[in-house]
């Protein structure tokens, strides 16, 4: 008796076990596959709102020339179409804040290859989306307020004051040199994990190696670089980047696909 007692005890604690490794199984982290196939799709959505943001803030704001233009110039150009830019600016800053999702799928998508890389590109990623995010941010709700202020004729002399403290703070220090070194830091690590892959997934590490030091460059504005050198990596760079990612993210997921 005793041992039917014991024997059925032990088939429950093994069922039990084997329910439990069932569940964890069921409920476990995404594959690298599908986190590839997200990642995709995240990186479309950041490449169109930034595309679609750049093209009308070029169309009817001059930009990004006009972000070097004198205070009076900028807040004119920007009370001809306050409801258009606001608008852009709002697709930018959110286009900034899907680094975030977009590198935790990376991470997962690399799978072993990001092993030991996966907090520090995270991290980098965060840093990166909270600064350009800071640096969009000022033209929905503070830009509007001072040029408001400029057209009403109120003490111009101090509202351009403002405007060009926070066009150097907020934009060219935060939102462009803090941001782009920790854009550039993050393709970087996400590079690296890359060329520990073979094929087009090394290839592609190789190339995001390029695409952040193009961002580099463009964030060193501010410490004397000649404007034509780093204007133009911002250019380049910036605009490979969603491209970038998102071949990375597609080679990923090819390679995924051939191993299942």
């Amino acid at each position: 008796m005793q041992s039917t007692v014991a024997g059925i005890d032990t088939v429950r604690s093994s069922d039990g076990r084997g329910a439990g490794m069932h569940a964890s199984a069921d409920s476990g982290t995404m594959t690298p596959r599908a986190a590839a196939r997200w990642a995709v799709g995240v990186g479309v959505l950041h490449a169109v709102l930034a595309a679609g943001a750049f093209a009308v803030l070029a169309a009817i704001f001059g930009f990004p020339g006009i972000l070097r233009e004198p205070a009076g110039v900028a807040l004119a150009r920007f009370a001809e179409e306050p409801t258009t830019i606001r608008t852009a600016y709002y697709a930018f800053t959110f286009g900034s804040f899907l680094y975030v999702p977009m590198a935790f799928l990376a991470n997962a998508a690399l799978g072993e290859r990001a092993r030991g890389l996966t907090a520090l590109a995270g991290g980098l990623a965060v840093g990166a989306a909270v600064t350009q995010v800071l640096g969009f941010a000022r033209w929905t709700i503070l830009v509007p307020f001072l040029a408001e202020g400029w057209t009403a004729g109120q003490d111009q002399a101090q509202v351009e004051l403002l405007f060009e403290v926070f066009n150097r703070y907020a934009g060219m220090t935060v939102g462009e040199h803090l941001g782009w070194l920790f854009q550039a830091g993050w393709v970087v690590v996400l590079a690296l994990a890359m060329t520990r892959g073979t094929g087009l997934v090394r290839g592609l590490g190789i190339a995001g190696l390029v695409v952040a030091a193009g961002i580099l460059v463009g964030s060193y504005e501010p410490f004397g670089i000649a404007i034509g050198v780093t204007g133009l990596a911002q250019a380049i760079f910036t605009t490979a980047f969603p491209f970038w990612f998102i071949a990375a993210a597609m080679a990923l997921a090819r390679r995924g696909d051939a191993r299942s």
